[in-house]
């Protein structure tokens, strides 16, 4: 697999995505299979239904591809509101004044 990220659409990183948590049956004219099978992404099972539906399966070239999507979970110290760190006076409700 090359070194660069593939370009996948959303509906292609669900399926890879979906398929990442086991084998899945889809229509023998899925074009979407199809494309990702081309691309060595995903590959059929060997044992095709009686109604002609196949069940396909993620190879590692695929998960690989899938994990470059996955961003990775960065925890950013949250900031304290800019007003929280000026120093203010206290204030009392003064009934003179008015």
């Amino acid at each position: 697999m090359a070194a660069e990220r593939l370009h996948l659409t959303v509906s292609a990183r669900y399926r890879l995505k979906l398929l990442s948590r086991g084998p899945r049956q889809y229509g023998p004219e899925d074009y979407q299979c199809k494309a990702l099978s081309r691309r060595g992404l995903i590959a059929p099972l060997p044992d095709p239904s009686a109604d002609g539906t196949r069940r396909w399966a993620i190879t590692e070239d695929g998960l690989t591809v899938l994990q470059s999507y996955i961003q990775p979970i960065r925890t950013v110290a949250r900031q304290p509101e800019r007003s929280a760190m000026i120093p203010q006076e206290r204030r009392s409700i003064d009934d003179s004044a008015g």
